[in-house]
């Protein structure tokens, strides 16, 4: 993002280069961006949308995530606990 001051003196411009975890998509590789260290939410500390299967367990959302949408493994295709 880009700041412009202009002084009396001079001009100050100042550039902060976009990153993942600044809480504004702007970046290509950035599918969400909520600018916090959280993995348990809707936005992956890597700024990709958390979904079943990404190993991750989305809190209030999801059981169990194992990385897969196998059934009988002890996490359903839906990311909940299931008996084996």
């Amino acid at each position: 993002a880009w700041t412009i001051r202009v002084t009396q003196l001079y001009v100050v411009v100042d550039y902060t280069a976009p990153v993942c975890g600044d809480g504004i998509i702007n970046q290509e590789s950035e599918s969400c961006d909520d600018g916090n260290d959280a993995d348990d939410d809707a936005c992956l500390t890597t700024c990709a949308v958390a979904v079943c299967g990404d190993g991750v367990v989305q809190a209030g959302v999801e059981e169990c995530d194992d990385e897969n949408l196998t059934a009988g493994d002890g996490c359903d295709s839906s990311c909940a606990i299931e008996e084996v």
